[in-house]
């Protein structure tokens, strides 16, 4: 049974803000000393009832979550209370925000949106090029991402446009079919294209019925490109020897801890123990971007933890 003696002691930061907040009330004398909550008065509740009224308040409140990360918010002291920080307009919200986080999702979305849209039919040369993918993600969906790039108040911007699903096949042909609805429905005109910039897929380079040649058809001025990054990603397919066998050995301390729940659950509690700012490895994909750099890196960043992590299993990198 929870007395009144342990809520005032284990809430009672919480209990003076709610106390002087709801009823004027306080605990905390100007000395600095607690004491105890006035008697019933006319209007006023008990000491009781308004102890277990204000901790009630206090279980209800909604806590900041590390999951707000991953739509932009991190978090920032706010009278002593953590709370959301939007890392895009700097706005400090309260916790309980953050609920309709959906709705508020899609309506900031819509509102970058429309703010890009707008950049884009002011721009003073009326012109912009285009980059854009098509992606599998790890559910085997198809997704095509476009990115913008034009002028707007004398400098070159360069925003994320949109991105849609490609529900059936992923040919040149419903690329720009895609293309074309969102430039219809927002009004843009497609002959003021004078770039595209994509992979070095037949479906985007194709002479014949490839994306840029049905680009080039609606917009003649427009001047296709192959990415530079997938000509990196080529060119480091083939490394000398002495890359090719760190990246091996890399690769092969990566597998060893991720191989099984035991080894990656030993390891995430090992970094978190020497307070490292990582705690988990990245696995190495031969099909996405940049996959080598990144995990050298992260193995670079943890190889304090990596090496005690296989000499307490015995392993050896060799």
């Amino acid at each position: 049974m929870i007395t009144v003696e342990q809520i005032k002691q284990d809430h009672t930061p919480d209990l003076r803000r709610a106390a002087s907040y709801h009823y004027g009330a306080t605990i905390e004398s100007p000395g600095g000393n607690e004491q105890n909550f006035p008697e019933r008065g006319p209007g006023l509740p008990s000491s009781l009832e308004l102890l277990f009224v204000m901790a009630a308040s206090v279980a209800k409140k909604r806590k900041y979550i590390d999951g707000y990360i991953n739509y932009g918010f991190t978090s920032i002291l706010a009278d002593g209370i953590e709370k959301p920080h939007c890392v895009l307009c700097f706005k400090v919200l309260e916790n309980d925000s953050m609920r309709p986080m959906k709705r508020r999702i899609n309506e900031m979305s819509d509102d970058i949106k429309e703010k890009v849209i707008q950049e884009i039919k002011l721009s003073p040369t009326g012109m912009f090029a285009i980059q854009l993918d098509e992606s599998t993600d790890v559910s085997s969906c198809a997704q095509l991402l476009v990115f913008v790039r034009y002028v707007f108040l004398c400098d070159i911007k360069e925003e994320y446009l949109f991105c849609t699903q490609l529900e059936t096949t992923t040919t040149a042909v419903d690329v720009m079919e895609k293309l074309s609805s969102f430039f219809t429905a927002n009004r843009i005109s497609r002959g003021n294209c004078c770039g595209v910039c994509t992979d070095g897929a037949p479906a985007m380079l194709g002479s014949k019925s490839g994306f840029q040649k049905r680009v080039e058809e609606v917009a003649p001025n427009a001047k296709g490109i192959h990415c530079m990054i997938h000509r990196f990603a080529l060119a480091s397919k083939t490394l000398p020897d002495e890359l090719r066998k760190i990246l091996e050995a890399v690769v092969k301390c990566t597998n060893f801890v991720k191989a099984g729940d035991l080894n990656s659950l030993f390891f995430q509690n090992l970094c978190r123990d020497m307070d490292s700012e990582y705690e988990a490895l990245l696995f190495y994909s031969k099909v996405r971007w940049l996959s080598k750099g990144n995990v050298v890196n992260r193995v670079f960043e943890l190889r304090g933890e990596l090496k005690l992590f296989l000499e307490c299993k015995g392993k050896t990198i060799y």
